[in-house]
């Protein structure tokens, strides 16, 4: 199944899997397609952007300031040196791991976490394997979503937050107590203090491209590595033709029409997602390193080597 995350996020997809595993409909009160001619588009569309405006001056104002604060964050990431042409579409290789999840939860217990941190842990020693560490204090940022919606009738398309805190990797593989210590924090101010980033996001439409790696530096902070663990998943989801059950799901993320110039000059890219269902947790890769070789292959050994740094055991790695 391919999802637009323009459209739903995680939480959302389970729900709307579920529904449709069930025949239940849902109206979502959009109108009909061709149900107006282009022109009453235009018109309707006109009309919401100058009732967007007063909010679109607030951002402006937000986003001048948070330029002053950040400038430091905006200029961090290192040049990598990619020509201003370089245009040519790159190859962004994925690998995944399914792991029986009583092995996960016990091995996360013998260090002291549980399996968000453990995940986490994952992430982080991941990241340096990829790269990612700061250079100037060795740290990896991580940035964790967080699923912020309140109930099935909630239908936003994107119904999440983050957060971005750092991580010493040198404790991830072997004490995972101030890990899931600086995870609970994390989510705690980003419910009572959300990240003034995201308030950028009106702006998205009146961005021009240059600026778009600059406003992204902003938002996303220095070489982060993307963290985001859907939790334990209804086996329902797994029973996408309605009787028989999967052995297992796996969610990544896809990157299309990716030009090498976008992706190495914020200095590549690494997201780790990860979910539970049916008895088996499964971890979802998506990375590119710039100056490495960036093959299936590699980044399933990265994979292996990750995971038996912290001593779990897959089931597969693929």
């Amino acid at each position: 199944m391919v999802l637009s995350h323009c459209l739903i996020d995680g939480s959302g997809s389970v729900v709307a899997f579920m529904e449709a595993v069930l025949g239940t409909e849902r109206n979502l009160g959009y109108e009909q397609p061709r149900s107006r001619t282009r022109w009453q588009a235009i018109r309707s569309d006109l009309r919401r952007t100058f009732r967007d405006l007063p909010e679109v001056r607030r951002t402006v104002k937000v986003a001048a300031r948070l330029a002053r604060e950040r400038r430091g964050e905006m200029t961090a990431t290192p040049s990598t040196g990619v020509p201003a042409d370089g245009d040519e579409l790159v190859h962004v290789p994925f690998a995944s791991a399914i792991i029986d999840v009583d092995h996960f939860d016990a091995r996360a217990a013998e260090l002291g976490g549980n399996n968000y941190s453990l995940v986490s842990a994952f992430a982080t020693r991941l990241g340096v394997r990829m790269g990612r560490q700061r250079a100037r204090d060795g740290a990896v940022s991580l940035m964790v979503s967080i699923n912020d919606r309140t109930s099935l009738d909630d239908t936003r398309a994107n119904a999440m937050t983050f957060t971005t805190f750092t991580v010493d990797p040198a404790t991830a593989t072997t004490d995972l107590t101030e890990l899931r210590g600086a995870i609970r924090t994390a989510l705690r101010n980003a419910r009572e203090q959300p990240d003034e980033s995201f308030q950028l996001l009106p702006l998205t439409p009146f961005i021009p491209r240059r600026a778009v790696r600059r406003t992204a530096a902003m938002v996303l902070g220095e070489l982060p590595v993307t963290c985001s663990n859907v939790g334990d998943v209804p086996e329902l989801v797994g029973r996408i033709d309605g009787v028989r059950q999967s052995d297992y799901v796996i969610c990544w993320g896809v990157e299309q029409n990716v030009k090498k110039h976008d992706i190495e000059q914020p200095g590549g890219l690494l997201v780790v997602t990860a979910l539970r269902h049916n008895g088996k947790i499964t971890i979802g890769v998506v990375g590119y390193q710039v100056g490495a070789e960036n093959t299936k292959a590699v980044v399933r050994d990265h994979v292996r080597q990750t995971l038996d740094e912290l001593g779990i055991t897959p089931l597969e790695v693929y």
